[in-house]
């Protein structure tokens, strides 16, 4: 049972769901006697049939309830409402930390500040004998003047696997910030574990992405157990040894071996960030790992619908798609040792070509980041794409007298962005895009999205490079950044990312790229039958796309097809067409496979 909008739950009328997850749905209510918000946390319906659940949750709620905190969030009271216990707790407006990152990167005075206060928070629950066990930041809520919260102490506590039929089949703790004693399921903790959790987030705001990430939770919970930590120096050229030894003690595999208190640990983080005078971190040299595909929901039986790879011929007209598959993997096989003959030919052009160009050019087995350079001088030289770096007032003046140029409008977006006008920068960046469509100068798009990248605002680059992609056929390098982008993004999108895949796409349906990438991200927030629409139309417009042949092993893989996952992606490896990106993706995804 959920509870509905307008609904009265004790004294308290909800208004909005705020949001849904494993163990509990929340809700924004009103409290007329006290006229105020506050949230309400509805514990799943599946608790309800654990029945020594309601009275371990009242023991753990009254423990919680006791923490009185600046940067806790409060726990009001307890009850259950036609047998659904819920608490109630205080309302944060704002957004959550993860929310926050991928709108925005951290600064480093921001990330100081946070883990400051956050790490005083968990000490003084550690001090009152309370574990949170879940730290990440989903669970850390920031107002709208930035200051720091935590929520869900003791949660997981309330939900202790063994004792409810539902926690006999969840992971207690989110995998990619698990202990590695959490994840070896042991019973008794101690504050170490929140300090190991805490330790990724700070890794994952430093370094510029978590330290583990896998195919499957199981595997990231392994690599947590038996993996040794990547050393941040080597995920992120800029982090000096100072913050790397704070790091590296934080995320210990021995309990005994990490700081002793999270204030300690904040302390000495924040005293190597003084002592090396660190500035803000360059995560555009972050080397993304391999992207996560988290087994989604599906039916038994599921087998995505798969076109021909090639245009049909009276040979293979009368084929069932999957024996047109079989039918391309066996030429695929004979075809191996000259598939990669030149491969290696081209990867060694390539390679060539990239010495020789601009040193701000990548190399191609480099794989792009989330902010990825301009990088197609030689084959775009022709287009325009220098945006003049101006004031709002200067950039103004320039749309004035110059309203159909759109680098002077992208001048404007961005000028606007840096003053943090995010809703005029919109209708600027809009008019930019449309008349740099028309004048067919994709590279000034492109630029435009790699200085709103920068600057944190994923989303309008996001928009940008979608708009950029179709454009590119012709423009390997350009393809090659731009894709993986998208494809960084797509592969840990939320449903905002999506609504912005989903909305470009519909503006431009015949594009096979849009459409391919559009399935990845439907793949990273489990709709799995769009994600098989979107992926069956991008192989109806382009059966040879690389890319969707990626994206279309990565489909099989979740659906725990191995065999066909595998066949997809050495295709899209040894594609004479396909990007630098899409290689070493599928390189890395057939090697995680064969372990």
């Amino acid at each position: 049972m959920s509870f509905s909008i307008g609904e009265t739950v004790g004294r308290y009328r909800i208004t909005e769901q705020l949001g849904q997850g494993g163990m509990a749905t929340v809700y924004r209510a009103y409290d007329a006697n006290l006229d105020r918000y506050v949230a309400i946390k509805a514990m799943h319906q599946a608790f309800r049939e654990d029945t020594n659940f309601l009275a371990r949750f009242k023991r753990e709620a009254q423990i919680v309830a006791k923490l009185r905190h600046p940067h806790i969030v409060t726990v009001h009271e307890f009850d259950e409402h036609h047998g659904q216990p819920y608490l109630v707790m205080e309302f944060i407006e704002g957004e959550t930390l993860k929310a926050r990152l991928t709108r925005k990167p951290f600064t480093m005075k921001e990330t100081v500040a946070t883990m400051t206060a956050v790490g005083q928070a968990l000490t003084y629950a550690h001090e009152q004998g309370v574990l949170h066990r879940d730290i990440k930041p989903s669970n850390i809520l920031l107002d709208k003047a930035g200051r720091p919260y935590l929520t869900d102490f003791g949660l997981a506590r309330m939900v202790q696997a063994g004792e409810s039929t539902l926690s006999q089949d969840m992971l207690l703790g989110t995998p990619q910030y698990i202990s590695p004693e959490q994840a070896q399921g042991i019973r008794e903790l101690g504050p170490a574990t929140d300090i190991y959790s805490l330790g990724i987030v700070l890794y994952q705001l430093v370094v510029g992405r978590v330290p583990y990430s896998a195919d499957t939770p199981y595997a990231i919970i392994h690599d947590h157990i038996y993996k040794p930590l990547p050393m941040p120096s080597q995920v992120n050229p800029n982090v000096p040894p100072e913050v790397e030894r704070v790091l590296l003690k934080a995320l210990a595999k021995e309990p005994g071996d990490r700081f002793q208190s999270a204030v300690e640990m904040v302390s000495a983080f924040q005293a190597a960030v003084e002592a090396t005078q660190l500035d803000e971190m360059a995560l555009r040299t972050v080397k993304a790992p391999v992207p996560p595909v988290s087994p989604p929901d599906k039916p038994k039986g599921f087998t995505p619908a798969i076109p021909a790879a090639a245009p049909s011929t009276p040979e293979t007209a009368a084929l069932t798609p999957t024996a047109q598959l079989q039918k391309r993997r066996r030429t695929l096989w004979m075809l191996g040792g000259l598939g990669a003959f030149i491969f290696i030919c081209l990867l060694s052009l390539f390679i060539a070509i990239a010495a020789t160009a601009n040193s701000d050019l990548r190399s191609d087995t480099d794989i792009p980041t989330g902010n990825p350079q301009h990088s197609a001088t030689d084959e775009a030289a022709h287009d325009q794409a220098a945006i003049p770096q101006l004031s709002v007032a200067e950039a103004q003046q320039l749309v004035e007298d110059n309203p159909d140029d759109p680098a002077a409008q992208f001048a404007l977006a961005l000028a606007l962005l840096r003053d943090d006008q995010r809703t005029e920068a919109q209708a600027a960046l809009n008019q930019g895009t449309q008349l740099a469509l028309e004048a067919n100068n994709p590279a000034l798009i492109s630029a435009a999205g790699q200085e709103a990248a920068e600057m944190g605002y994923t989303l309008e680059a996001l928009t940008l490079y979608m708009h950029t992609l179709p454009l590119l056929a012709d423009r390997p390098a350009l393809r090659n950044e731009i894709g993986y982008a998208i494809y960084n993004t797509a592969s840990s999108a939320e449903r905002r990312d999506v609504a912005i895949l989903r909305r470009v796409t519909e503006s431009r349906p015949d594009s096979a790229p849009l459409q391919a990438l559009l399935a990845r991200a439907y793949l990273s927030i489990h709709q799995l039958d769009a994600a098989e629409q979107a992926i069956t139309t991008a192989l109806e417009l382009d059966g040879a796309l690389p890319e969707a042949h990626l994206i279309l092993g990565e489909l099989y893989a979740a659906s725990g097809q191995r065999d066909e996952a595998e066949a997809e992606w050495r295709f899209a490896m040894t594609a004479s067409d396909a990007p630098a990106w899409v290689m070493e993706q599928a390189e890395a995804l057939l090697a995680d496979s064969a372990q």
